[in-house]
């Protein structure tokens, strides 16, 4: 019974990082330290039931070793995809000219923060997400108001978004996205502009937490993107 006791307190504490982070206990970052550190126990709580059964101390069957491994194999499965991705935290669909934020600089958690655009970013985000481009919209049959409106609309019910400011006359919309588990928070903006008979979308998602987003800016621009398409009924 002590062996299966020990044995799941690399799980319990991973499923104690989700649940304390999810429900505001923790910060999302403590959350999430206590979801990694679920790891190292369970490499270890593993070693002692490995040993222990080698040296015949320890007599019991495999469900504790595969209980302290669990852990390891939830981190890796979740973290994995997102290794070979590019290491930012900041992607927009504009590198040359990135949209910048007019009003998450006066979000008491970005005090003091530096919210200007990486400059080394920009070849990174070229190589690993070629996909990524602004939005154009012919203007022929609508007007870049039209554009615009689609978009706060979209934003305004994208679920886990929080709309913070937006200013039509400036084509800017501006909010943040709050991760699921964690909570973790990522500033986003939007800028509609018309160039010529096209409305330009560009659109920016900078994670306030971390260095390596594992993806989870460009997915989120890349999705919105892709609804803004089918909300105007644009091609693909």
């Amino acid at each position: 019974m002590t062996v299966n006791v020990v044995s799941a307190v690399p799980l319990l504490v991973l499923l104690a990082g989700v649940i304390l982070a999810h429900t505001g206990v923790l910060s999302p970052l403590t959350g999430y330290a206590t979801f990694l550190l679920s790891v190292p126990l369970g490499l270890i709580t593993t070693t002692l039931v490995v040993v222990g059964r080698s040296k015949g101390i320890v007599r019991t069957g495999t469900v504790p070793a595969t209980m302290s491994m669990m852990p390891l194999v939830l981190v890796a499965a979740a973290a994995s995809p997102g290794f070979r991705l590019p290491h930012v935290n900041d992607v927009t669909t504009d590198t040359a000219n990135p949209p910048r934020y007019a009003k998450a600089a006066e979000i008491p958690q970005n005090m003091g923060r530096n919210l200007d655009f990486p400059a080394a970013n920009a070849s990174r985000i070229s190589a690993g997400y070629p996909d990524l481009k602004p939005l154009r919209v012919d203007l022929t049959s609508r007007d870049v108001y039209g554009v615009y409106n689609t978009a706060r609309a979209l934003a305004g019910d994208w679920e886990g978004w929080t709309i913070t400011y937006e200013n039509p006359e400036q084509g800017i919309i501006e909010g943040y996205a709050e991760s699921f588990f964690f909570r973790f928070r990522d500033d986003i903006t939007i800028r509609i502009v018309q160039h010529g008979d096209e409305a330009i979308v560009d659109m920016r998602s900078k994670s306030r937490v971390g260095k390596h987003d594992y993806g989870a800016n460009a997915r989120r621009i890349r999705n919105y993107l892709r609804s803004m398409r089918n909300s105007l009924g644009l091609p693909h």
